[in-house]
C-alpha cells in the first residue's frame, strides 16, 4: 500500500468522528492524553511543531511527520492542517502502518 492509502483511511477516520484538528482543539486533546496517534504536516510552523510533540511525548502519544499542510487538510474534507490527532486506536495502527510503507 502507499501513502495515499494512509491519508485515504484519514479521510474514513475524519467521517468517524475519530479525527481532531485545530489548534486549540488538538492542544485540548493532547494536554489530556486523548488520542492514539499525532501526523504533523511537514511544513508546520516550528513553533507549532515543537509544541505539538512535546505534548505528545509528554502523554506518550505517537506522533509522525508525513505529508503537507495541504495534504493533511484534503484527507480530511477541510482546509489545510498542520496537525492531526487520530482517537481511535485501531484506525491509528491502521494509518500508521500505511503511512509507514
Amino acid at each position: 500500500m502507499t501513502s495515499g492509502s494512509g491519508l485515504s483511511l484519514l479521510g474514513l477516520a475524519q467521517r468517524a468522528g475519530k479525527i481532531v484538528s485545530g489548534d486549540a482543539t488538538l492542544e485540548t486533546y493532547l494536554r489530556r492524553g486523548d488520542g492514539a496517534l499525532l501526523i504533523i504536516a511537514a511544513d508546520c510552523g516550528r513553533n507549532n511543531r515543537e509544541k505539538y510533540e512535546h505534548l505528545a511525548k509528554r502523554e506518550h502519544i505517537p506522533y509522525l511527520v508525513h505529508g503537507t499542510a495541504e495534504e493533511l487538510g484534503q484527507a480530511v474534507g477541510k482546509a489545510r492542517r498542520v496537525a492531526l490527532l487520530v482517537t481511535d486506536a485501531g484506525l491509528a495502527a491502521a494509518i500508521r502502518q500505511r503511512l509507514d510503507e
